[in-house]
């Protein structure tokens, strides 16, 4: 297995020579928010949605994800694959929260925009599962008027790693929108199957406007439907069935008429919220029992529907937020150089939708708010949670965005180590391999305690020295402290140690330097 440093070395190559030019990397991110939401789609010479199906982050499994626009009765395809008529990508853009496709169908050009927000301290909103797509900025390029109609659907391939399951559905209109939801006809709670959570309900989202339809069925009944009529039937099929395959592949689609644009009409943003609902998020275990862990977002809503209500209702100040934080992010990163802005335009997304911000509930509906734990899933490695060198690498993205943020990922692993399910005399790598499932790890991993006792005690000097916050070096100083005396009495000379990349050798000037930063941050 080649090594995570070499991984790490690899994927800094790649971001170095193509942060400047998105047309050239491998991905581009689409919807990406959390361990389970993280969808991107293949990059070639200029990054397009269309004639290529969106996929998993971690594999090759695609995720049908369709998108037409039908300008004066004739009907292209501008993401997914599945009709003659192609668009044409003009540009695309790559911001921390956004990536942008400028697109042209005929003479009509417009923005395509999968917008994912990221609220550093607001944990609330940064817990939620949802991401945008909205279209907007539709001109002519031949200056006349055109009559617009645009459709997306999805399919129950963001369900579930298996094709084979039945697949239950249903969509729920309210006074101010319209929803499909769709699940496992009967999910196992924590199921991890190819890096896709089997307890799954996936929710695709409309607020009510003018020229609005909707519908589920067949693929090809929908997007015929569409691409005939402009509209969709506002019907709903109740086939239960298979995601596939078979020749009735299910999806789940809304339109929007446009009506006549005319140069220089100002059109809302036609924006569709996409979620992954998870709960439990995690099993946790803890000293006494295994404790089910929800989303932080339910401390502030009482129903799905409060959500995504909430989440659709926010589109317009989440974009002015975002905004923002994109320019305040990239200014600053621009002054260090271009190469190292279109770097955290590309990793920005990643580091967040690595984590799930948890609270456990005490009973159905009641959520302890203050006992917050975030969970970190070793994304595109393994199933690890809170591996200490990959929260060590994010650390000080963390601290910059909230050092909340570093202390909660730190807790659940002080606090393992802290109980009596914990004997090892040096701080652990991570809390076991099997996320979504939190066993925590007590295993014999001395060959690493130089490079995790080191870690912890940096980053616990780190979170304090930032924050302004002892709580952490007070709470668990005998802990800290233990590790501090471990690298004294081994660090010097770490030739029966190993960095975390399996590196080691005798006298290993890495292994020697991290112990004694380690020692350093503890005498601070």
């Amino acid at each position: 297995m080649i090594s995570r440093s070499i991984l790490q070395i690899l994927l800094l190559y790649v971001l170095l020579a193509f942060a400047n030019s998105p047309s050239q990397l491998g991905f581009t991110p689409l919807a990406v928010k959390t361990p389970y939401l993280h969808t991107w789609v293949m990059s070639g010479n200029e990054p397009s949605p269309a004639q290529q199906w969106p996929t998993f982050f971690t594999t090759n499994r695609l995720l049908g994800w369709a998108g037409m626009i039908r300008v004066d009765n004739k009907t292209f395809q501008w993401m997914g694959f599945f009709a003659p008529n192609v668009t044409t990508s003009v540009t695309s853009e790559i911001t921390p929260t956004r990536s942008v496709f400028r697109i042209q169908a005929g003479p009509i050009q417009f923005n395509a925009t999968f917008f994912t927000p990221i609220e550093p301290t607001d944990y609330a909103r940064q817990s939620v599962p949802f991401s945008y797509m909205f279209l907007d900025g539709f001109s002519a390029i031949d200056s006349q008027p055109h009559n617009i109609q645009v459709y997306t659907d999805i399919t129950a391939e963001w369900v579930t790693g298996d094709d084979t399951q039945i697949i239950t559905w249903n969509t729920t209109e309210t006074d101010t929108m319209v929803y499909h939801n769709l699940t496992r006809e009967t999910p196992p709670l924590t199921v991890n199957n190819g890096d896709f959570a089997e307890d799954s309900v996936v929710y695709y989202a409309m607020a009510k406007r003018s020229g609005l339809t909707w519908q589920t069925g067949s693929d090809g009944d929908c997007r015929r439907g569409f691409s005939a009529n402009g509209s969709l039937a506002n019907s709903g099929d109740t086939d239960f069935r298979s995601v596939g395959p078979n020749p009735n592949w299910p999806v789940f689609a809304f339109s929007v008429d446009l009506g006549t644009v005319s140069p220089g009409s100002q059109l809302d943003p036609v924006v569709v919220a996409l979620g992954l609902v998870r709960d439990p998020l995690v099993t946790y275990t803890t000293e006494s029992s295994m404790q089910n862990r929800s989303g932080y977002y339910w401390s502030k809503y009482s129903s799905i529907d409060q959500m995504i209500t909430a989440f659709i209702g926010d589109f317009s100040d989440a974009r002015i937020r975002n905004g923002g934080l994109d320019n305040k992010i990239l200014s600053a990163a621009s002054a260090v150089s271009p190469e190292y802005a279109g770097i955290l335009s590309l990793a920005t997304r990643q580091i967040f939708a690595s984590m799930d911000i948890t609270i456990p509930s005490a009973q159905p509906g009641q959520f302890n708010g203050s006992d917050v734990k975030i969970f970190m899933k070793d994304m595109g490695v393994s199933l690890r949670t809170n591996p200490v060198e990959v929260i060590y690498g994010a650390f000080p993205a963390l601290l910059y965005f909230n050092p909340s943020l570093a202390k909660d990922l730190l807790v659940p692993l002080l606090d393992f180590q802290s109980s009596p399910l914990y004997q090892n005399p040096y701080a652990a790598p991570d809390l076991g391999a099997k996320y979504p499932t939190i066993p925590g790890n007590s295993s014999n991993t001395r060959t690493l305690a130089v490079e995790n006792c080191g870690n912890m005690l940096i980053m616990a000097y780190a979170h304090a020295a930032k924050s302004g916050d002892g709580s952490l070096l007070s709470r668990y100083y005998s802990i800290l402290q233990s590790w501090a005396n471990f690298l004294i009495d081994n660090s010097l000379h770490p030739s029966e140690f190993v960095t975390a990349d399996g590196l080691n050798g005798a006298d290993m000037s890495n292994l020697a330097i991290k112990g004694i930063l380690g020692v350093y941050s503890m005498a601070k």
